[in-house]
């Protein structure tokens, strides 16, 4: 959250405009720019750009579909990763395990005075917003963590479970072994309207910036740079 407000605070330094909360009730595609209509602080705004980026991240299926014409999309799916914070720390750096289950890959770390567990990779089907940590995750992390650490196979105390969803490309077969890489869709290849984000990670944003930009250069009108986003320092 603190890197997500400082990215927000810089491009604001530079003329960005930010409008937060707000809601997005839809987007319509003309031939050459976009109107987007959103409600913030009550009342309906609507706004005309040249070019929309969704980073809906789970979400992003859904803005589509209130975006016409409706615009071709990915195939993905919705994973669902679970984490456990269990009491007792773990004092020697963070440990990269192998799942004895299935030799996935989890990490266990010092958090906040406990200790972090996780993740699952389970593929999610339902409503984003409910997305809740299932108890045959908990007890395959659970028994991940007794099988590296001894003092663990008496059952932990668990002081919280959270459950968060990743966007990977759809497929058969087992999540963990699908990719990983920032995949950018756009609704046309020349003089692109519309770029969909999917999956990525939070902590390549500059690099995912970069990409976007390349991508949508075609469609965008000419500026002078302000900035050179790879070395900018974020403001505090």
């Amino acid at each position: 959250a603190a890197l997500t407000r400082a990215v927000m605070r810089s491009a604001q330094t530079l003329g960005a405009h930010l409008y937060m909360p707000a809601t997005f009730i839809g987007a319509q595609l003309h031939e050459n720019s976009c109107s987007v209509t959103y409600q913030h602080n009550g009342p309906t705004h609507i706004c005309e750009t040249t070019v929309l980026v969704n980073a809906a991240g789970r979400c992003a299926h859904r803005l589509l579909g209130h975006t016409p014409p409706a615009p071709t999309r990915r195939a993905a799916d919705l994973v669902q990763g679970t984490h456990l914070v269990v009491t007792g720390n773990i004092t020697h750096g963070i440990y990269y395990v192998e799942a004895p289950q299935d030799q996935r890959a989890v990490f266990v770390m010092p958090w906040q005075g406990n200790t972090l567990v996780g993740t699952t990779e389970t593929v999610y089907q339902g409503d984003p917003a409910a997305v809740r940590p299932l108890p045959q995750e908990q007890e395959y992390l659970t028994q991940t963590l007794a099988h590296y650490f001894p003092v663990y196979r008496n059952q932990p105390m668990i002081l919280s479970a959270f459950a968060g969803l990743r966007v990977l490309p759809a497929g058969e077969g087992r999540a963990f072994s699908r990719p990983r890489e920032t995949v950018l869709h756009v609704d046309r290849e020349e003089r692109p309207r519309l770029l969909t984000v999917y999956g990525g990670k939070l902590t390549a944003y500059r690099l995912t910036a970069a990409r976007v930009m390349q991508r949508l250069v075609s469609a965008l009108p000419s500026r002078t740079a302000r900035a050179d986003t790879r070395t900018l320092i974020l403001s505090a």
